[in-house]
């Protein structure tokens, strides 16, 4: 595994899991709360980076956290191989910076349910759609029997998070998953008319 995924892996288990492990207010600490909270710090915006905030360690919780680090490590390897290790790191802190400005947008609407965000799953659903479209032409074979085509996969999967989103009409993510998504749609559409990367 390259060392900047391994790296970002690494960080990312450490970080998510000590929060849900620790106090209900560890998340709050780590991930993007509202501007108006006094308990808000810049350093937030670096670890909400890394982490998937829960305030109580789930099964799903760790579910989920496997899933996000498996397809950061198996994706991303891929990517990184074809942008190179600055544009895959530009990838990463465009996709979680611009989230968590999404979320942050959000948070300051007041709209729907209010929760600490950390954009690691809105990077995950980013580095999907960009590697979706690279490969957009690809079959992919989930749990190595189900045969579906990358395009098929690419709306399955976004369909799937609008709906996650939308039961518990959970605005911030839902938010920073769209922005996170089309950052990674312009990403990948940039990268095959090589507008930027020569």
């Amino acid at each position: 595994m390259p060392t900047i995924i391994k790296y970002f892996v690494l960080i990312t288990a450490l970080l998510s899991l000590s929060t849900a492990m620790l106090t209900s207010s560890a998340p709050e600490f780590c991930a993007i709360i509202s501007l108006s909270l006094r308990n808000f710090h810049y350093h937030q915006f670096l670890t909400a980076l890394f982490l998937l905030p829960r305030e109580i360690f789930t099964f799903g919780f760790l579910v989920n956290l496997i899933f996000n680090l498996y397809i950061i490590a198996s994706l991303g390897k891929d990517l990184l191989g074809r942008f190179g290790a600055i544009r895959f790191i530009l990838l990463l802190l465009t996709l979680g910076l611009f989230s968590e400005l999404a979320a942050l947008g959000i948070m300051g609407l007041n709209i729907g349910y209010m929760h600490p965000f950390g954009a690691n799953m809105a990077i995950t659903i980013g580095i999907i759609t960009t590697w979706l479209i690279l490969n957009f032409h690809a079959n992919l074979y989930l749990f190595h029997f189900i045969h579906i085509k990358a395009s098929s996969a690419l709306i399955l999967i976004l369909c799937l998070t609008l709906f996650a989103c939308l039961s518990p009409f959970d605005a911030i993510n839902l938010a920073a998953y769209i922005v996170s998504a089309l950052l990674g749609a312009i990403f990948a559409f940039i990268f095959k008319k090589n507008f930027f990367f020569p």
